[in-house]
């Protein structure tokens, strides 16, 4: 019975080693003397845990807040026989304040956070544009981790901030403007920029429209990510059309 590709244990390879023993036939005085051997691969891995399993060690991780197909990376390392291997697969890195992010699909194996092993404990730390940092370094307002199964985020894409927040909360906490009118809604998207934090100048509807209508209109989307947009959203092609507008009008 084939086992679902989310249940399989996954593995970062390391090492391989070797030992060659086997079979060698010659003759002594015309009889046969046979030499038997065999060979023996060895794998050196690094071990991926699954959500449940980091709970079942950290008492304090929420694996909810994780997708089916998300890992969670870990140094702790054995040494396995090659035969116990089915399949390579490829995990992508999932970094949520990192504004190029390629795509994740939704049937992706991917990792975002790290095990951290020492004599005294176990801790979950994650991956961020900087480098390693405590849980939810850049977590909503509300301090919750995004779930990528969850409603959307939106993405803040200034180099200052570089993290996502709940709709609800952007609602609750007041952090949202009410603009009328289809031109300068996308005026004000426009004027966020990930390579500044200070609103960039955008000039009058009436100049904007000499860019092509299909550039203008995704470069004026929300940055947002989770729900039906997928893990990492469409934060990466926004951001790229956004620079592509504001170098074609400077």
């Amino acid at each position: 019975q084939d086992v679902p590709l989310d249940e399989h244990w996954l593995v970062k390879i390391k090492d391989i080693r070797s030992n060659l023993d086997g079979e060698v036939v010659f003759k002594i005085r015309g009889s046969d003397c046979k030499f038997n051997f065999s060979l023996q691969v060895w794998v050196q891995v690094n071990w991926y845990y699954s959500p449940q399993e980091i709970s079942e060690k950290v008492s304090a991780f929420d694996p909810s807040k994780c997708a089916k197909y998300e890992r969670i990376y870990s140094h702790h390392s054995e040494i396995v026989s090659a035969l116990t291997f089915e399949a390579l697969v490829t995990i992508l890195e999932f970094i949520e304040d990192d504004p190029e992010q390629p795509h994740i699909l939704q049937d992706q194996f991917f990792q975002r956070y790290y095990l951290k092993t020492t004599r005294e404990k176990l801790s979950v730390l994650q991956y961020t544009y900087d480098g390693l940092k405590p849980l939810g370094a850049n977590s909503c307002s509300c301090r919750g981790l995004y779930s990528p199964e969850d409603g959307e985020m939106h993405w803040c894409p200034r180099p200052g901030c570089h993290r996502a927040y709940h709709r609800s909360c952007l609602i609750e906490d007041a952090h949202h403007a009410t603009l009328k009118g289809r031109n300068n809604l996308v005026c004000a998207r426009l004027s966020s920029s990930a390579d500044t934090d200070e609103a960039m100048t955008t000039p009058g509807y009436d100049i904007l429209r000499r860019v092509p209508e299909g550039l203008l209109f995704l470069a004026a989307q929300p940055m947002v990510r989770g729900g039906g947009w997928g893990v990492a959203g469409n934060v990466a092609i926004v951001v790229r059309a956004r620079r592509v507008v504001h170098a074609a009008l400077s």
